[in-house]
C-alpha cells in the first residue's frame, strides 16, 4: 500500500528533473548499471535499521509524477512495468526510500534517470574525477587542501554503448561531510575544516565515483 502521496514526501516543488531538498546520494547510493530494452534493474547499498525499501517510478520529465512501484526488503529490483511496459530507448526516473521498523523514512535517495535499452540513446558505464594539471587533465582518486582553499573538479562520463546520453539532472556532486568540505553543482570544492570527507560524482543513472579530501 502506498506508505503517503508522493506529493508528501518528496514535495510538490519536485519538477521530475532537480532533486528535492533532504536528498543524498552517499547512504544509499542507488543506481542502475543493467537494462535490457523491456527491463531496468536497480541496486543500493543497505542502509543501517532498514526493515524495508520503497521504488517510484515514473516516465521521465517535469510534468511526470511519481508513483509507487514496490515495496522490497532486499537491495535490488527489476523493474518491467512503470504504467505500462516498459519502451525501448525510453527514458525513466526512479527515487528509493528506506524505512523503519515503524515506517520511519532513514534516508531518501537522489532520483535516477534510466534509459531501457534500444534506440539512440543510452546510460553512463562509469564516471572518472579528473583535475586540470597544467594544460591537462588527469584523473584524481584522493586530494589534500587547507582549510579555506578550493579545488575544482571535472567529471568525465563513460557511456555504455555508442548512443547518447539525453540529459535530465545530468551529473551531480556531494559532500558526504558538509561541515569537513562543500562542493558546488559544478564540481567545486571546498575546504571548511581540518578533517576527512568523500566527495561523490554522480551520473544520472546512480553510477558514480569518489573523491577522499583531507583538509588539514
Amino acid at each position: 500500500s502506498t506508505l503517503f502521496p508522493y506529493t508528501t514526501l518528496f514535495r510538490s516543488s519536485y519538477n521530475g528533473d532537480k532533486d528535492p531538498a533532504d536528498t543524498v546520494y552517499n547512504v544509499l547510493r542507488f543506481k542502475s548499471t543493467k537494462q535490457t530494452k523491456n527491463s531496468i534493474k536497480l541496486t543500493w547499498a543497505g542502509a543501517k535499521n532498514a526493515k524495508r525499501y520503497v521504488i517510484y517510478g515514473s516516465p521521465s520529465g517535469k510534468k511526470k509524477k511519481l508513483k509507487q512501484l514496490a515495496s522490497v526488503k532486499k537491495t535490488n529490483y527489476t523493474v518491467k512495468k512503470v504504467g505500462s511496459k516498459l519502451k525501448k530507448g525510453s527514458y525513466y526516473n526512479f527515487m528509493l526510500l528506506a524505512l523503519d521498523n515503524n515506517d520511519k523514512v532513514l534516508s531518501t535517495s537522489k532520483s535516477i534517470h534510466v534509459a531501457a535499452k534500444g534506440g539512440k540513446v543510452t546510460n553512463a558505464k562509469k564516471v572518472t574525477a579528473k583535475v586540470k594539471k597544467g594544460k591537462k587533465y588527469k584523473a584524481v582518486k584522493k586530494a589534500s587542501l587547507k582549510v579555506g582553499k578550493t579545488l575544482k573538479l571535472k567529471a568525465v562520463v563513460t557511456k555504455q554503448g555508442k548512443g547518447k546520453i539525453r540529459k535530465f539532472s545530468g551529473v551531480r556532486y556531494e559532500s558526504a561531510n558538509t561541515a569537513v568540505a562543500t562542493v558546488s553543482s559544478k564540481g567545486k570544492i571546498k575546504a571548511k575544516k581540518a578533517g576527512k570527507c568523500d566527495i561523490y560524482l554522480i551520473a544520472q543513472n546512480g553510477v558514480s565515483t569518489k573523491v577522499n579530501v583531507v583538509v588539514k
